[in-house]
């Protein structure tokens, strides 16, 4: 599939991030108002073997099994809050501009990275799903900061070629035709997921 992909992004048009994702930081703030990083979730590291809520259902998948929502929800946890807590202190790093919070996000995507975390090769139709709706949403966060005008990834360029180079983003989002700007000097433009979930 990739090398499909390759031939045709060759004789396509360069693909750019919405004008949203080139927005600056609206204020860099300094001082010790900010809400300090909590404990990273463990990165998930295990089979992507998970319970579909609608376990039971018929082919519509209509019909909610609680049991089946609880299980799925228990054994995601820290995946969820990877996500969501990725997408917030984005949000307000953007808004507030404090170091802290950027190298809060910065710090647990590195750690996942490294830990190769998401990437097992046991899944189900449930597991690949989350792990694509997990990775785009972070990585959708992560794009307001690789192209904002602020350049708030400059001062950390090691950072940001591990997370990239993550093999999972590569394969699910095998999108190499959006371009690196000039403040960047990493050439990973393979390793960046679309700017938005699937």
């Amino acid at each position: 599939m990739l090398a499909i992909f390759a031939g045709t992004a060759q004789a396509a048009a360069p693909l750019r991030p919405q004008q949203g994702y080139f927005a600056p930081v609206d204020k860099f703030k300094t001082g010790d108002k900010s809400e300090g990083c909590d404990a990273m979730p463990a990165p998930y590291t295990g089979p992507l073997q998970f319970r579909s809520k609608y376990e039971g259902s018929d082919k519509a998948r209509a019909t909610l099994n609680v049991q089946s929502e609880k299980a799925f929800r228990d054994s995601t946890a820290d995946i969820t809050k990877l996500e969501k807590d990725t997408s917030k202190r984005v949000m307000q790093f953007m808004r507030d501009g404090r170091p802290e919070q950027l190298e809060c996000t910065l710090n647990w995507l590195v750690s996942w990275a490294k830990a190769d975390a998401l990437m097992s090769k046991d899944f189900n139709h449930t597991g690949k799903s989350m792990r694509k709706w997990a990775l785009g949403s972070m990585a959708s966060s992560y794009i307001r900061l690789k192209f904002s005008d602020s350049h708030p990834l400059a001062q950390h360029q090691q950072e940001a070629q591990l997370i990239e180079m993550t093999p999972k983003f590569r394969e699910d989002f095998p999108i190499g035709r959006i371009p690196i700007p000039s403040h960047t000097s990493c050439n990973c433009a393979a390793a960046l997921p679309p700017p938005c979930p699937p």
